[in-house]
């Protein structure tokens, strides 16, 4: 085994060692407040991070081309 399989193995073990990680706290990755607004999100918008008048906001000035 040379210097590059041992660093194809050791890339592969970090690799699926932050695929356990991600998988065993995923709930951790919702937001409970809007990032943009600060407000409490309802149960089903943290998962997006931002609340429905904040979204509306965001697709609107996308749409225009605006930052």
């Amino acid at each position: 085994m040379d210097q590059y399989d041992r660093a194809s193995e050791l890339e592969q073990a970090e690799r699926d060692a932050a695929l356990a990680a991600a998988r065993t706290r995923q709930h951790l990755l919702y937001r409970a407040d809007c990032a943009d607004c600060g407000e409490d999100l309802a149960p089903h918008r943290m998962p997006y991070g931002t609340c429905v008048a904040c979204q509306a906001t965001r697709e609107h000035r996308a749409k225009l081309g605006l930052r």
